[in-house]
């Protein structure tokens, strides 16, 4: 009879222990779980900055396109500027010369 007392705790002792060991394997997974989670959802995130950079990338290039346009548009203003200053001037030259008195 002692020797199955003894073989009954034992086995009861194996038993509370494999329960801990269960029960911290469940705690492990659950925490892995968790992780598992913040990880997919910082990879949503990133995926989120990504696409928001490129498109700040894409509007940048299309506002430095923009300034380009303007600054070809004022050189062009600025060299018909100095055309309509020559056409003003040669007009004003012409004019003087008609209405000078000749003689």
């Amino acid at each position: 009879g002692a020797s199955f007392d003894h073989i009954n705790q034992v086995t009861a002792s194996l038993i509370d222990e494999i329960k801990e060991v269960a029960a911290a394997a469940a705690r492990v997974a659950q925490a892995a779980q968790g992780a598992g989670q913040a990880v997919q959802n910082i990879a949503s995130i990133t995926e989120e900055v990504a696409a928001g950079t490129e498109e700040v990338s894409a509007q940048a290039q299309e506002q430095a396109a923009g300034v380009d346009e303007i600054v070809r548009a004022l050189q062009e203003l600025t060299r018909l500027a100095g055309e309509l200053g020559e056409a003003v001037g040669r007009f004003r030259l012409e004019s003087l010369a008609e209405s000078a008195p000749v003689g």
